[in-house]
């Protein structure tokens, strides 16, 4: 679980994600982050002298950078192994299940197949159609749902892009981002409940138009109500952070 500290800086995550999603890249984002560091303070000085206020001896910018590095490092490094110990387990269970349903009728029936037979050297003539039909085009790899298009996309990063919303998600955090027409410029026209298990988005596009529902489905996951969050920038898109229950990688959003 996520210390509160660790919950105190997912705060912040809305005003970061607007910046990585208008600069586009993670390069121009840290671009962005070292050039705040840069004006604003002092951790490119270095200390001259002991006595001088600002500044840091010299090298210990770059261990302090070097620092953080690691640290989140590891703590996905951590994640990936708990990961691929439970899919190891999730296979060895599947494996032995398949090794008990195996008994002496199995062996019977594996006996009568390998038993030569000459009518079945004769192709049907179900199988001399099912040759004769030509082979289906493969699915297209630049379809929506190809994964490395979510990957590349800040807005679905470790998520999806859905027909009327993307999400993306990081340990702590589930974050949706629906885009809205310029006419919705004002929260009254949004209504968004977030439920433990539950999630629904209305839009009135007009003042005089009814409410069209976005999302109104089961979450996967349980979310702490109190912790998450919504908002709306008028005119563009309505951005929501859903604090998981538990530390967990989700596969969807909502059931169905």
């Amino acid at each position: 679980m996520a210390s509160p500290s660790d919950k105190m800086k997912a705060a912040y995550d809305n005003a970061l994600l607007g910046i990585l999603q208008n600069e586009g890249n993670l390069e121009q984002f840290l671009d962005v982050i070292f050039g705040f560091l840069c004006r604003r303070t002092d951790f490119f000085r270095t200390m001259q002298d002991p006595k001088q206020k600002y500044g840091f001896p010299p090298g210990v910018a770059e261990k302090i950078i070097l620092t953080y590095f690691k640290k989140y490092k590891t703590f996905v490094e951590q994640i990936e192994a708990e990961q691929e110990a439970k899919k190891v387990e999730k296979e060895s269970v599947e494996i032995n299940e398949i090794e008990v349903e195996s008994d002496d009728q199995t062996s019977t029936e594996t006996k009568e197949m390998l038993m030569p037979n000459k009518e079945d050297d004769k192709p049907t003539k179900q199988e001399q159609k099912v040759e004769e039909k030509p082979k289906q085009s493969p699915v297209n790899p630049s379809a929506p749902n190809d994964q490395s298009v979510f990957q590349s996309n800040p807005d679905s990063y470790n998520g999806a892009i859905r027909d009327r919303y993307n999400w993306s998600q990081n340990y702590d955090d589930v974050d949706v981002k629906i885009q809205v027409e310029k006419s919705v410029a004002k929260a009254k026209q949004v209504k968004v409940d977030i439920q433990r298990k539950h999630l629904k988005v209305f839009v009135k596009e007009t003042e005089s138009s009814n409410f069209e529902t976005i999302i109104d489905g089961e979450l996967q996951h349980e979310v702490n109500k109190e912790e998450s969050m919504w908002s709306l920038e008028s005119r563009k898109n309505i951005q929501i952070t859903l604090t998981k229950c538990k530390n967990i990688w989700w596969t969807m959003l909502v059931h169905g």
